[in-house]
């Protein structure tokens, strides 16, 4: 049982002549009742009732429709499932190392912009600080990494690729109402303010230590944390904290934070890393451009202190 003589047989029995079928099936209408007949040898039965207006399906090819309906259907996803099998043997992985902080704010964008402009590539989005996403890369953990400035630099490896990507200026960001004044604050004025920052395993961290310093000034730390959400969620309780003003857009657009620029600026840099892997570089590449496009569209703002670098 050959599946065109199905397939001739399905389209005979829905237009109910052979010659509305032949022209359908692009095929000459002897061909078409050749496969009929061949079929009803096979089976040994009649499938047609022949008559002036065209055909009917007789008994036994009433029995068979429903039948040769399932075959075809079976076939055809038998055939969809490995095309898409085929596909994804093919497709590139590549594992994509974010920060909270770069997660929250345009990781879900920069997943969609690759399925939608990569869909060779089969992305891997790994979440965690600086230091661990730098030690992954080390291992082998990690094809990308988006990173921030960062004394955890000096721990990788010879032959990764750094690509500035945003410089980002630091705010200090308090829940709505408490905003100390409608200007540019001095950075010695927030010494008295209460902060709640990461603690001092973060990159973040140990550049907002080593400005502080370099301007001496004695920070007011009453609050260590390691979660970037629970620090977005104590100040929203009527916390400070002193961060890029990027990383608390939702909350702005909310009205439920309020961000004041200090003077001097904190800037930091942050950085696309990977390796050229000859095996995937084609792909790593037009990701990177990927990033650049996402960052570009989402992060250029004047208000938050973002400028794209490139």
């Amino acid at each position: 049982m050959q599946l065109r003589h199905l397939k001739s047989f399905i389209r005979i029995a829905r237009d109910g002549s052979f010659s509305r079928a032949a022209l359908a099936l692009h095929i000459a209408q002897p061909a078409l009742s050749q496969h009929i007949r061949q079929l009803e040898e096979e089976l040994g039965v009649t499938l047609f009732v022949r008559h002036a207006r065209g055909v009917t399906l007789s008994p036994a090819g009433n029995m068979l429709f429903p039948e040769a309906i399932k075959i075809i259907e079976q076939v055809a996803s038998i055939q969809e499932q490995i095309i898409a099998f085929s596909k994804s043997q093919k497709r590139v992985e590549i594992r994509l190392g974010l920060p909270t902080s770069v997660v929250r704010t345009f990781g879900r964008a920069i997943a969609e912009a690759v399925e939608n402009d990569q869909p060779e590539v089969m992305l891997q989005i790994v979440e965690g600080m600086t230091g661990f996403l730098c030690d992954w890369l080390t291992k082998d953990g990690l094809d990308i990494a988006i990173l921030y400035d960062a004394v955890f630099y000096k721990k990788l490896p010879l032959g990764l690729v750094f690509k500035p990507l945003i410089k980002e200026e630091f705010f200090l960001i308090s829940s709505a109402g408490l905003k100390i004044s409608n200007d540019a604050i001095l950075l010695k004025n927030i010494q008295a303010v209460p902060l709640v920052l990461p603690r001092k395993m973060h990159a973040i961290r140990t550049l907002i230590d080593d400005f502080a310093k370099s301007n001496n000034i004695k920070l007011n730390v009453v609050t260590e944390v390691d979660s970037f959400h629970m620090l977005i969620e104590i100040v929203r309780s009527g916390g400070f904290t002193f961060m890029p003003a990027i990383g608390v857009a939702q909350e702005l657009a909310e009205g439920v934070v309020e961000i004041q620029r200090v003077t001097p600026s904190l800037y930091r840099t942050l950085n696309i890393v990977y390796f050229e892997k000859s095996n995937s570089i084609d792909a790593i590449h037009k990701l990177v451009e990927t990033v650049y496009w996402v960052a570009t569209n989402l992060l250029s703002n004047a208000r938050f202190g973002t400028q794209i670098l490139k």
